[in-house]
């Protein structure tokens, strides 16, 4: 890329920008709480980001070195009380979504909240075997509750969703095709998209249906000697509504088990709960499908 061009009073400011030597040696530096060798990199960073604006023409007009000087300090300070403090911050949640995935989630109960407390200010059998001495799993930790809640067979926790994904098909699809209907290439939080994470997981995407418009025959043929799977995603952050057709997990179920693959099952919403009973919507309930056949749910 070739550097912005420059004009005269760019020229004039650039002259004007102090040394990284002169502003590490400001009096308004020195008690700074920070390595020498970071607050160099802070500055340097800081300099040069006034050259940019500088050759950009996005700073007009003609400052004076010590007006320049001061802005270019003020920057750094800000910066450096960014970085010694706190990003986190706790707010109110307005929204009246209770389970805010961008405000952290749900608030943890008291009993939650002091037993974690004595965790992290001690050691813990994070991956030790209390019974044997030898090195555990962390996974072994939740997967007995899990799997009574949901009465799955084993369970894995991730990070979110999207990684849950990647990972089963990778271990069970890697290098192999899997269809998908078109309607249920979603895009999620984070950005995440579909395609992109079955590329990821080295699975290959074969595209059955329409947007609107899937049928079991549409999987069935797509199946070939080199389908590994089937995967079903539930589109829980939109709908398709009007003239609309989706295949049912019972339907898939039997297809799967009739053509001996497993059939995976992106509930994304991950509810354990039917949430009716508290006068909400109804959302697929991980037990529903475990017991109807589904082999993978995330």
């Amino acid at each position: 890329m070739n550097p912005p061009k420059s004009n005269h009073n760019s020229d004039i400011l650039l002259r004007e920008i102090p040394s990284v030597q002169e502003l590490l040696s400001d009096s308004s530096l020195a008690a700074a709480s920070v390595d020498i060798k970071y607050l160099k990199v802070i500055v340097q960073r800081t300099v040069e980001g006034w050259r940019q604006l500088i050759l950009s023409g996005k700073v007009r007009g003609t400052l004076e070195r010590k007006e320049l000087k001061r802005k270019i300090l003020q920057e750094i300070r800000q910066r450096l009380a960014q970085l010694g403090g706190f990003k986190m911050k706790r707010v109110i949640n307005g929204t009246g979504i209770i389970l805010h995935t961008n405000l952290g989630r749900a608030p943890l109960p008291d009993i939650a909240k002091t037993h974690l407390q004595e965790i992290i200010e001690n050691y813990s059998n994070l991956e030790i075997d209390l019974e044997t001495g030898r090195r555990g799993n962390r996974l072994s930790i939740v997967e007995e509750q899990l799997c009574l809640i949901t009465g799955a067979e084993a369970a894995v926790v991730t990070n979110n969703n999207a990684a849950a994904i990647l990972l089963a098909l990778n271990s069970l699809c890697a290098r192999k095709e899997v269809p998908v209907s078109r309607g249920e290439l979603v895009e999620i939080g984070g950005s995440f998209r579909m395609p992109e994470v079955m590329k990821a997981g080295a699975a290959k995407m074969v595209e059955i249906g329409t947007t609107n418009r899937t049928h079991l025959s549409d999987y069935e043929n797509a199946i070939t000697q080199r389908t590994a799977a089937i995967l079903k995603v539930h589109t829980s952050n939109y709908r398709v509504q009007g003239f609309t057709k989706s295949v049912t997990i019972e339907e898939l179920v039997q297809l799967a088990h009739r053509r001996h693959l497993p059939l995976i099952y992106d509930m994304g919403s991950g509810v354990i709960e039917d949430l009716q009973q508290w006068g909400y919507p109804h959302e697929p309930v991980a037990r529903e499908y475990i017991e109807a056949g589904v082999e993978v749910i995330t």
